[in-house]
């Protein structure tokens, strides 16, 4: 499970961002992950789990009542198919040539939720890393750390492309002109590096913002990478 989160997190921003129109193994991909998560839920209906005092507990009602109350509606919408059901076979052609195009891509975004699981599980990946690679409490912080970061920029770069995509056209966005000729994995670099700039506040002004959907995105990024850059000087300095 843990590596279908990884490729999730990694793979499904970058297809919604840069590929318009999934193929037939893409979508077959898609379901088996659905599927998946829906085992996952399964399960997590039918573990038992040690509460705050220790104690085992194995009563299903119990086990439902708590996830039904947690992580259960996140779960359900990741797993949901609304791109199939909204914009899913024929519909297709017909969703992207009428006004609501721009609502066909927000359907599309749910998939991110499927994100947020990786958060969920992050602590079961550590203790089999712990376990199975048998490194350091300082060690598996630092490299948490450093996953997350890069997965964060990883992520954000992303949804810097959708921003553009919410417009009829590019024209008066950041990728008016040669941005917008290049190929998605030139698009993909630029963003990562217009990404990495705003959140270390360097920011050159070679790719600069038009929109008001596009200042108040780079608002959030640089208050987010100011309280990163914060946190992440108290952590490393607890780590060594």
């Amino acid at each position: 499970m843990a590596v279908i989160l990884i490729f999730t997190c990694l793979v499904t921003p970058y297809r919604i961002a840069l590929i318009e129109v999934d193929k037939p193994g893409w979508m077959w991909l898609n379901y088996f992950i659905d599927f998946s998560f829906f085992v996952d839920m399964i399960f997590i209906f039918n573990s038992a789990y040690y509460d705050e005092e220790f104690k085992e507990i194995q009563d299903r009602k119990v086990i439902a009542k708590l996830y039904l109350k947690g992580w259960f509606t996140i779960d359900l919408f990741a797993i949901l198919p609304f791109d199939l059901m909204f914009g899913g076979g024929g519909l297709n052609q017909i969703v992207r040539i009428t006004r609501i195009s721009k609502m066909y891509k927000l359907v599309k975004l749910t998939r991110l939720v499927r994100i947020l699981k990786i958060f969920k599980e992050s602590n079961k990946m550590f203790k089999y890393m712990e376990n199975y690679l048998n490194i350091g409490v300082g060690f598996q912080r630092l490299l948490g750390f450093v996953l997350s970061f890069f997965m964060i920029i990883h992520i954000v770069s992303c949804l810097w492309i959708m921003t553009v995509q919410f417009n009829e056209s590019s024209e008066g966005t950041w990728m008016e002109g040669d941005i917008f000729e290049m190929n998605p994995p030139e698009k993909y670099l630029t963003s990562i590096y217009f990404t990495v700039t705003t959140i270390t506040t360097v920011g050159y002004g070679d790719v600069t913002i038009s929109t008001k959907v596009e200042k108040i995105f780079c608002i959030i990024t640089m208050l987010t990478g100011v309280i990163a850059f914060s946190f992440a000087s108290g952590s490393l300095a607890s780590i060594l």
